[in-house]
C-alpha cells in the first residue's frame, strides 16, 4: 500500500510523507447458478471481507526551512518528521450480487445485476507512527453502503457475430463532506457497447467500448476538521472522464 500528503501549511513550502507497506489477508467466496428453464439463469455471488494489518516504513521529504522543520525545533521530546515505522488497519468489505440472464429468442438475450457493497463498515482509515514522536494520520472516512445496477443485451446476428449493449449505475460510498483527494470520486454512470466474433469454434475474440460519466466532484475540507490541523484548509474542484477499450482472445483446446 502507497499514500502520500502534504505536510505544514498548503503553500508555504510543504513536505510529503509516503508511506508503504504489505500485507496478506484471507477470505473466501461462493456463489449457486440456477437454470430454472432453458434459457433462464439466476446466479448470486459473495466475497467476504477482508482484514488487513498493514506495516511499513515512512518516509518524509521536506524543506529545510518550512514548517516541519520549525516544529522539528520545537520539540522538546522525541523529534517529528524523521523517516519512521508505520501501520495502518483496514478492511476490505463483503459484496453480495445478484444477476439473471434471459433468451428472448435464438438472436435476443437480456441480463440484469445488483450488486450490493458494505462500505459502512469503512469508519476511518488511522496510520499510527512507530516514532512517538509522529502524530497519527488520522483521516475520516463515514462510507455508506452502496449499489451496483446494470442492465445489457446481446444480439446474435451470424454463428460468427454477436452484438454487445450495456448500462450500469455505481454508486459512490463517500459523503461529500468527508471526500478527500486521495479518492475524489462521485457517483458514476457507464455505457458500454461491444461485439465478438467466433470464425471457428476454437476461437473467439471480444472487442468493447466503455465510457464512464460522473459528475464533477468537489473538495472543501477545513483545518478545524478532525486529523486537518497540520493538513490546513482545502478547497477544489475535479473534473473527470474515463474511457476504456478492452480486446481479448480465447482459444479453446
Amino acid at each position: 500500500a502507497q499514500t502520500s500528503g502534504a505536510v505544514g501549511v498548503p503553500g508555504q513550502q510543504d513536505g510529503e510523507a509516503k508511506v508503504e507497506g504489505d500485507d496478506v489477508g484471507f477470505g473466501y467466496t461462493f456463489g449457486a447458478l440456477l437454470e430454472p428453464v432453458k434459457g433462464t439463469r439466476f446466479g448470486f455471488g459473495y466475497r467476504s471481507k477482508i482484514d488487513h494489518e498493514v506495516t511499513g516504513d515512512t518516509k518524509f521529504l521536506l524543506d529545510g526551512s518550512g514548517t516541519a522543520a520549525t516544529l522539528q525545533a520545537l520539540a522538546t521530546g522525541p523529534t517529528p518528521f524523521v523517516d519512521t515505522g508505520a501501520s495502518v488497519s483496514a478492511t476490505l468489505p463483503e459484496t453480495a450480487s445478484f444477476g439473471v440472464y434471459h433468451d428472448i429468442n435464438d438472436q435476443w438475450a437480456v441480463m440484469g445485476e445488483a450488486a450490493w457493497t458494505r462500505w459502512s463498515q469503512f469508519h476511518e482509515l488511522l496510520i499510527t507512527f512507530d516514532n512517538p514522536g509522529q502524530p497519527d494520520n488520522f483521516t475520516e472516512t463515514r462510507y455508506h453502503n452502496t449499489w451496483f445496477l446494470a442492465v445489457g443485451a446481446t444480439y446474435r446476428w451470424s454463428d460468427a457475430w454477436t452484438f454487445k449493449v450495456g448500462a450500469a449505475f455505481d454508486d459512490s460510498p463517500i459523503p461529500d463532506e468527508v471526500r478527500t483527494p486521495r479518492i475524489p470520486t462521485e457517483d458514476r454512470y457507464w455505457t458500454s457497447f461491444g461485439a465478438s466474433y467466433t470464425p471457428f469454434p476454437e476461437l473467439t475474440v471480444d472487442l468493447s467500448f466503455t465510457h464512464i460519466f460522473a459528475p464533477d466532484p468537489t473538495v472543501d475540507l477545513s483545518a478545524s476538521d478532525q486529523g486537518n490541523t497540520f493538513r490546513g484548509n482545502l478547497t477544489a474542484d475535479y473534473e473527470s472522464s474515463v474511457n476504456l477499450l478492452a480486446l481479448q482472445a480465447t482459444y479453446r483446446f
